[in-house]
């Protein structure tokens, strides 16, 4: 019970089961003192004790019921507490998760349109359009692919307008 005595509205109860406590043992030795005296005075101080101790006993019970209770009322607080924090973790988490998704979205869209780009360039050149370039900035992978895109067809561009030229001046001759 000494443990329990921290200040809270429990402190003088739990004070005063220990005074009974003290007393009791006090008493105890009170009858064993008198039980080597006067035999009769010792059997009613041992129905005295005992009728100290059921009071004490049931002073003890309601104390601990007293005290569970109020555990159970703080276990109750803690749970409710702890559900709420796990609600809004669950929240915070697909909040992440729908932010995450629409970043992702996002960069993809932008990724699809820029190598889109790419392709229908590529495809305008495979028609015969040796003019057509991608039109693409950037310091990224698809930069650096659109770039070397438009390298490769101003080269072709430049090797069929020389094969061109070839295949006029062998006519010509």
């Amino acid at each position: 019970l000494d443990g329990l005595a921290d200040g809270s509205r429990y402190e003088q109860p739990i004070e005063r089961l220990i005074a009974a406590e003290n007393a009791m043992i006090a008493g105890t030795d009170e009858v064993i003192t008198l039980s080597l005296a006067d035999r009769p005075a010792a059997v009613q101080a041992v129905d005295a004790l005992e009728t100290r101790a059921d009071a004490l006993d049931v002073e003890v019970s309601e104390l601990a019921a007293a005290l569970t209770a109020d555990r159970t009322r703080q276990l109750a607080a803690a749970d409710r507490v702890e559900r709420s924090d796990a609600v809004r973790l669950v929240a915070a988490v697909m909040v992440a998760a729908l932010l995450g998704a629409a970043v992702s979205i996002r960069t993809t869209r932008s990724i699809l349109r820029r190598l889109r780009a790419v392709g229908e360039a590529a495809q305008r050149v495979g028609a015969g359009d040796l003019a057509a370039r991608a039109q693409v900035a950037g310091r990224d992978e698809i930069g650096a692919l659109a770039r070397s895109f438009n390298d490769t067809a101003e080269r072709l561009g430049e090797t069929m307008g020389r094969l061109t030229a070839e295949v006029r001046r062998e006519k010509l001759s």
